[in-house]
């Protein structure tokens, strides 16, 4: 009987403690599971952040290309009046030649009388074309003096709303670290979870969690750099993106708009006719190159040129006088830059017009934050991790860790496991040492009742069929999955420092013994 009542002694202790370790084996992948969808979440909200960024990147590209157009416009319909004005001199130089040909042969000793006659009406009538050039254009000055101004505010406009779309790209990073930092997302994922637990505040997502995140997410730290350190790839996905002719080469079919209206306003009275070349170009730089690489493309100035010829041939004479032609270059110069900077520029040649109200005034930009420049502020991918490839190339990793407090539920007093007793067996005479099957604290005192979860999330990009493509927040192809605790290689020493902030140090230290001794497993 005696060993009968053992036996079934131990048979009941072995059913109990396998019915406990069942228990916590489940609870264990409870825990992990809540740890995975917290690290998935965090992966997964900062990807939406960075698209949402990256799109916003396009937005002020967009904006910044749209500007571009505004300017070439400028540009074009300031190139009319340079020849209009090329129109006016080149009636003038005709008239001049045409009068020193009345001077020399309207001599009776010339040799050339038949001239005299000719020339002189020639002389009157182009010099009267040139006068009526000049006049209509003074009448019109002031008219394209207010359009200018509108289209220079309209340039501002399109700055201001580029500029302000770094607030929105601010605001939506600023959500992001609210969601990571403390695991507020996590700590909601364990509310959800709460509404199965027998036992209230048992759950929890301890705040010393997020320091890995933080930091793989953090402004110059991780992947995110609050202001742009080096902005040219953004100057020159704008100049790739301008795509349109009309900003970037303006040549052909515009020149042959100039012409015919020069003709049908009146600007050229038949017989006589013009011909018109051009060619412009709207682009970011430093000086003015027709959109170049070189000088360095930059953000620091809008510049527009125009450059081309305007030839008259007047076909007023009749024989014997000759019909005299005259061209003359035309060039248009616009740059603008932010409101630092006093340097904008607008005029026109063939003889150097420019605006009646200060280029500074009229076509300066709105505020700068490198200054001086013009270009908007983002926030950009750190370069510095971008060629780390022990981390993942900047690639931010998350980190959630899922604490279940065994204690509280002790302290609770309520029977949720009624397999984990608290048998106390006394292994020697002082009755100082026992087995306590609760399994929350050791034998040495360490108190080992915060079951722990930890589990890792990454963000990453991809685009499809682009596997080089280096991480960037131009483009919204960034993704989000779980990945090992050790995928980069500072794993090895984030794993323990996290179970260290969080608590647990006694995990920490059985990891690294696990490592130190060769241990390859692990989550």
């Amino acid at each position: 009987m005696v060993l009968m009542v053992i036996s079934l002694f131990l048979l009941t202790l072995m059913v109990t403690v396998t019915l406990s370790i069942g228990t916590k084996v489940r609870e264990k992948m409870e825990v992990q599971a809540v740890a995975d969808a917290a690290a998935y979440s965090n992966a997964a909200v900062t990807a939406r952040v960075y698209n949402e960024i990256a799109l916003l990147s396009r937005a002020q590209i967009a904006h910044m290309v749209s500007m571009a157009a505004v300017q070439s416009l400028i540009s074009w319909s300031t190139l009319f009046r340079a020849h209009v004005a090329a129109t006016s001199l080149n009636y003038t130089i005709i008239s001049g030649a045409h009068w020193a040909d009345a001077g020399r042969c309207c001599n009776p000793y010339s040799g050339c009388t038949w001239m005299c006659g000719c020339s002189i009406a020639a002389a009157k009538l182009a010099g009267l074309k040139s006068y009526m050039v000049r006049f209509r254009d003074i009448m019109e000055s002031m008219e394209f003096q207010a359009l200018d101004t509108e289209a220079g505010a309209q340039s501002l406009r399109l700055q201001d709303a580029a500029m302000r779309l770094h607030g929105v790209q601010l605001l939506e990073y600023v959500r992001l670290m609210g969601e990571i930092s403390g695991q507020s997302l996590a700590d909601e994922i364990v509310d959800a979870a709460k509404a199965g637990s027998r036992v209230p505040g048992e759950w929890s997502a301890p705040g010393g969690g997020d320091s890995v995140s933080n930091r793989e997410i953090g402004f110059f730290t991780g992947a995110t750099t609050p202001i742009d350190i080096l902005n040219s790839h953004h100057v020159f996905a704008a100049m790739g993106s301008r795509g349109f002719s009309f900003i970037t080469g303006r040549s052909g079919i515009p020149a042959m708009v100039i012409q015919q209206q020069l003709q049908s306003l009146g600007y050229v009275a038949p017989p006589d006719n013009v011909m018109v070349v051009n060619q412009g170009s709207s682009y970011f730089s430093t000086l003015p190159n027709h959109g170049a690489l070189w000088p360095l493309v930059n953000g620091k100035y809008s510049w527009t040129d125009d450059h081309g010829a305007s030839t008259l041939r007047f076909n007023h004479t009749f024989m014997p006088c000759p019909r005299y032609q005259s061209a003359l270059p035309t060039n248009v110069w616009l740059s603008s830059t932010d409101s630092t900077d006093p340097t904008d520029l607008h005029f026109w040649s063939p003889v150097f017009l420019a605006d009646l109200i200060p280029a500074p005034v009229r076509h300066t930009l709105g505020r700068c934050m490198r200054c001086p420049s013009m270009w908007p502020t983002f926030i950009d991918y750190n370069p510095l991790p971008l060629v780390q490839e022990d981390d993942n190339f900047g690639q931010p990793k998350n980190f959630a860790v899922i604490q279940r407090d065994y204690g509280v539920r002790e302290a609770s007093g309520q029977p949720v496991d009624p397999w984990n007793l608290g048998f106390r067996f006394r292994f020697s005479p002082s009755r100082e040492s026992g087995f306590d099957n609760r399994g929350l604290v050791l034998a040495d005192g360490t108190n080992i009742s915060r079951q722990t979860a930890l589990s890792a999330g990454i963000t990453y990009y991809h685009r499809k069929g682009h596997w080089k493509e280096p991480p960037n927040l131009l483009n919204p192809y960034w993704r989000a999955t779980l990945v090992p605790l050790t995928v980069d290689d500072q794993g090895e020493d984030d794993v323990p420092d996290t179970l260290g902030d969080v608590g647990t140090g006694w995990a920490a230290e059985s990891f690294e013994a696990l490592r130190a001794n060769g241990y390859e497993g692990g989550p």
